[in-house]
This record gives C-alpha cells, sequence and structure tokens, in this order.
C-alpha cells in the first residue's frame, strides 16, 4: 500500500488501500486527483481546500410531463434544482425549482450528464471536479419561462458544525439534543 499504481509502463496512480480478507483487490487514487490536490495546494499557499461544490440537490427531468410543467422546450434538456445549502454562493443566486440547463456551456442532459469522452457521459459534477475553491461557474438557468446566465462561485462546502477537527476539542457540547456553545 501507498506505492505507484502502473499500468502500460505508465503510473496510473498511487496505491492506496486494500480489501482485507481478499487479495490482489486494492484502491488507487488517480492521476487527475492528485494533480488536483497539488496544484491546490500550491495555489492556497500549502494549504488544502478540497473539492468545491455547487451545495444542490438535483432531481432528472426525464419525466415528459414535469418538463412541460416547467416551462422546457421539446429541444430543451436539464435538471431541476431540489434544494440548495443556505451557505453557499448558489443560495444567493439560485432557486429551489430553477432547471440547470447548461453547466459551462455544456448542456446538461435530462439525467443529469454532460459530454465526456468520444461519445460517453458522465455526471455534471465532473465540469464541477475540475474547478478549485474560489472558480467560477456559469449556469444556463430556466425559471419561471425565462432562460438567462448565473455565475456561480465554487467552493468547498462550509458545515454548520465541523465534522472533522483533529488534535482540539470542540467550542460545543451536545447533550439530549441540546447544542451548548
Amino acid at each position: 500500500s501507498g506505492g505507484p499504481a502502473i499500468l502500460d509502463h505508465k503510473v496510473v496512480g498511487v496505491a492506496f488501500q486494500s480489501l482485507e480478507g481478499a487479495e490482489n483487490i486494492g484502491f488507487i487514487i488517480p492521476v487527475p486527483i492528485i494533480q488536483h490536490f497539488l496544484e491546490d495546494v500550491t495555489r492556497n499557499g500549502g494549504e488544502y481546500h478540497g473539492f468545491p461544490a455547487l451545495g444542490i440537490n438535483c432531481q432528472a427531468l426525464e419525466n415528459d410531463q414535469l418538463r412541460t410543467y416547467y416551462g422546457m422546450a421539446e429541444h430543451e434538456s436539464g435538471i431541476l434544482i431540489s434544494k440548495i445549502r443556505p451557505l453557499t454562493d448558489a443560495a444567493s443566486k439560485l432557486k429551489r425549482h430553477d432547471v440547470i440547463l447548461t453547466i459551462d456551456g455544456q448542456t446538461v442532459a435530462n439525467d443529469g450528464t454532460v459530454p465526456f469522452r468520444n461519445r460517453e457521459r458522465i455526471s455534471f459534477d465532473y465540469v464541477l471536479s475540475n474547478k478549485y475553491d474560489g472558480d467560477s461557474m456559469t449556469l444556463g438557468i430556466l425559471r419561471d419561462n425565462e432562460r438567462f446566465d448565473v455565475d456561480v462561485i465554487a467552493a468547498p462546502l462550509k458545515q454548520l458544525v465541523p465534522i472533522q477537527m483533529y488534535d482540539m476539542l470542540p467550542r460545543y457540547f451536545i447533550y439530549a439534543g441540546l447544542v451548548f456553545v
């Protein structure tokens, strides 16, 4: 564990973990993830910020009646925003029940995918995974039969209560469902 993973004399990632009780089964961290990590650390003066997120939950729009209800033209495709996290840039620019038609100029299919290599498709989150903290993304939006573009700043999600803290005690205490600060 921890060495380079090689395929056809090329490094394809770093061995990360193996499955206990099984032979020759393991996980690797692929090169694009390592490159993103290194670039993120370089951009942020040695500090890792992580992968950004929009802070939204979406629903596929594969149902014809649903697309008609939201005013989509027959040739249009997209995904419906079903929830927006409050501590994100998207919260001030997007609304629940907006339809995302495009992301950075790429058409979003009704199943939430965008074009990938050759004729493949991948989740629209892939476009976001190529961004860094503070990068801007342009979303084509359909709201109340109006089509417009919105620029949203991508950033790692902020938690109301920190989920990971190392070498420090929390500044709060939870007892019987109550949070004491």
